[in-house]
């Protein structure tokens, strides 16, 4: 299946406010998305549920997390206001992935499903391993279940449905021991 906008939400949370940074307006800023540390200067992002409109003015990395300068807010009050708001991109500044290629955030609370039919669980977590991701599915029963992202293991991924189908390899899936 394709990733193109159609399947995007209108706005795509991307991290949150930690709190201010220095007295010029500068936040420190979590990531929970890969889209985040990519930002450009003057790219539009979004605040909290009233998604308030602020241009990025930079954005640079600061001890495992990222200080944000926004346009405007240019003092410590003006950044108070702005503690533990989400942070959101619009889904017209998301660049299209290639067919194939998906971003996290429309893998993770996606249905797994076996080629037979036979719901695996829900993708919880992705872990980096360097050389392929891994999903890890939380079953019905309250197990972990991991999956390897690479072509052999996954067959399809339907983003509108929200689901993806893996041929499960010999060995992949252990039930627990009664």
């Amino acid at each position: 299946m394709s990733s193109d906008r159609s399947s995007l939400p209108e706005y795509i949370e991307i991290g949150s406010v930690v709190r201010p940074h220095g007295v010029r307006g500068e936040l420190v800023v979590e990531a929970n998305s890969e889209l985040l540390p990519g930002l450009a200067s003057e790219t539009p992002i979004y605040f909290g549920t009233d998604r308030v409109k602020l241009i990025v003015e930079r954005l640079r990395p600061h001890r495992g997390r990222l200080l944000l300068k926004a346009q405007g807010i240019d003092d410590r009050n003006q950044a108070e206001e702005l503690r533990q708001q989400a942070l959101y991109l619009h889904s017209s500044e998301v660049e299209p992935l290639p067919d194939g290629s998906y971003y996290y955030w429309q893998i993770m609370g996606m249905e797994v499903y076996s080629e037979s039919g036979e719901k695996l669980g829900i993708v919880k977590h992705i872990i980096e391993t360097g050389a392929n991701d891994v999903y890890v599915l939380q079953t019905d029963d309250d197990h972990e279940v991991l999956i390897p992202a690479i072509d052999d293991v996954i067959q399809e991924v339907d983003l509108d449905r929200e689901r993806m189908v893996v041929h499960v390899l010999p060995g992949l899936i252990q039930t627990p021991k009664e």
